[in-house]
Order: structure tokens, then sequence, then C-alpha cells
């Protein structure tokens, strides 16, 4: 969000405590981008995930590894696919990105549908690491990625996961926020 103080918090976060450690966003979550991901998540248009790796690539995160914030089940079986992996594996290909599914979630009520206290209590113990993942990562920096942060509940919920298996440090990079 445009700051409008020296602090590096934006007012609306300043109140709270997130598991993640830091969030970048590229965009609010205004037309040409709000369009863009209604395109890919809602029309199916798989092929927009090129561009929203270059856009998310075009960040500079560094070296490590990056795990999609997953889908909920309903969502994914009913789409078909799951748009962050979809994003990821476009990273992993086109700009050989590390990229890990380790986590998935439970529970499918849309987190969009609720309140800003209910989505805390909606996502809390419904995010978990996969059975069959690759421990390797335990002790390296993960960057988690999502299409939008609202209230940042799903992804402090991933980092708090990610967290409590031995991750030192969990940052956030999203595409945009609302």
């Amino acid at each position: 969000m445009p700051l409008i103080s020296e602090d590096q918090i934006c007012t609306r976060c300043r109140e709270r405590e997130f598991h993640f450690d830091c969030n970048w966003s590229l965009f609010e979550y205004s037309d040409p981008i709000k369009e863009l991901i209604h395109q890919y998540k809602f029309r199916n248009e798989k092929n927009l995930a090129d561009l929203i790796a270059m856009l998310l690539n075009s960040a500079g995160v560094g070296p490590c590894l990056w795990v999609p914030v997953p889908a909920r089940q309903n969502a994914k079986r009913k789409r078909g696919w799951d748009p962050m992996e979809l994003v990821c594996q476009v990273l992993k290909r086109e700009y050989g990105i590390r990229t890990g599914i380790l986590l998935m979630r439970v529970g499918n009520i849309p987190q969009k549908r609720l309140k800003y206290s209910e989505r805390i209590e909606n996502i809390q113990g419904k995010i978990r690491l996969r059975k069959k993942i690759d421990r390797t990562f335990i002790d390296e920096e993960i960057v988690l990625l999502d299409d939008i942060i609202t209230t940042g509940t799903t992804l402090s919920e991933c980092a708090r996961v990610l967290k409590e298996a031995g991750v030192k440090k969990v940052r956030a990079l999203t595409l945009a926020i609302d």
C-alpha cells in the first residue's frame, strides 16, 4: 500500500503480528491487474501464467525456494488446476527458480467472502505440510507466492506452518495488494 508516513509498515498492518517476515506486492488490486487476475483464475486463461511469472520474477527476490500458497481443494477441483502452482512451474521452467509444492489446504470456505475477523478464524489450522515432501528445505529461506494479499491471514498461516517445520525466514511476494 502507498505509505503515508515514514514507517515501513502500512497503517492497516501496524496493529497485527504476522508470521511472515515481510511482504512485497507489485501492484495495487485495481485495473488492469484486477482484470488480469480475474481472467487467469476465473476465465481459465492459463496462458497468463507466463505473464504473471514474468512480473513476479521482476521483483528480483534472489535465490531461495519459492512456494505457492495452495488453492482451496474445491476451487482446484472445479478449475482443474492450481493457479499459483502453475505460475511456479513457469518460474522454474523459464527462469530457473527453485520451487516447491510444500503446502496443502483443507477446508473449503473461501476467504474472500468473509469479514476480517472471520478470515483469521477460518484459515487457522487449514494449512498443512504435504506428507510427501523433500525435507531439505527446512533451513532455507522461503518466498511464499500468492496472487493477492487482502488481510494477510492466509500468508501468515502458511508462514506459521513453515516456521514450525523449521524454516528460518519466510517472505511473501504477491502480485497485488487489496
